[in-house]
């Protein structure tokens, strides 16, 4: 009967032990990668601050707010995501 025991209930579970070690990465990848998203304003919304870190780009006489690579056009008190003047 012991033969038979091991046999059948501890191999079954040893691998499914080993597949939960295997595909562990893979999930903590997975949520990493999810995590990890790009955010980038949309044309046409408005804000009333830009982010930190923004720098002033005078061209035509506006004076636009570059952030990376997104810019903001001034709109009263507020600024507007705009495609790059240039």
């Amino acid at each position: 009967m012991k033969k038979s025991f091991s046999k059948f209930f501890l191999a079954p579970l040893t691998v499914l032990v080993l597949a939960s070690f295997a595909l562990a990465p893979i999930t903590v990848a997975a949520a990493v990668t999810a995590a990890v998203v790009v955010t980038s304003a949309v044309v046409g919304s408005m804000v009333r601050t830009v982010p930190a870190g923004c720098v002033p780009v005078n061209y035509g006489g506006m004076i636009y707010q570059q952030c990376g690579s997104t810019w903001y056009q001034p709109q009263g008190s507020q600024y507007i995501v705009i495609n790059p003047p240039y």
